[in-house]
């Protein structure tokens, strides 16, 4: 009995560990993107590039904290309705 506890509790831990991962990774590479999208902007003269920076950069968060929850879910000791269900919830928030 314990020895399932115990491989619950890692398989819980290593889909924490991944969706970490994946969302740190995320806030790395939006601030890289940022940086280098507002340096391109500010270069030219329309104003049109600056509204495209304006409105991605809040949607790439959650485009990363899905993908998180994503590459987590096979970690996770689901049913596989339940995995279904969470895959299908994750598609509709894309």
């Amino acid at each position: 009995m314990r020895d399932l506890l115990v491989a619950g509790i890692e398989s819980y831990l290593t889909a924490a560990l991944i969706f970490l991962i994946v969302v740190s990774g995320g806030f790395l590479l939006r601030r890289v993107l940022v940086r280098w999208i507002h340096r391109w902007a500010a270069a030219s003269e329309t104003k049109i590039d600056d509204i495209i920076v304006g409105a991605i950069e809040k949607p790439i968060i959650m485009w990363f904290v899905t993908g998180g929850v994503y590459a987590a879910l096979p970690f996770l000791n689901l049913t596989p309705q339940v995995a279904t269900n969470a895959e299908k919830a994750i598609i509709l928030t894309i």
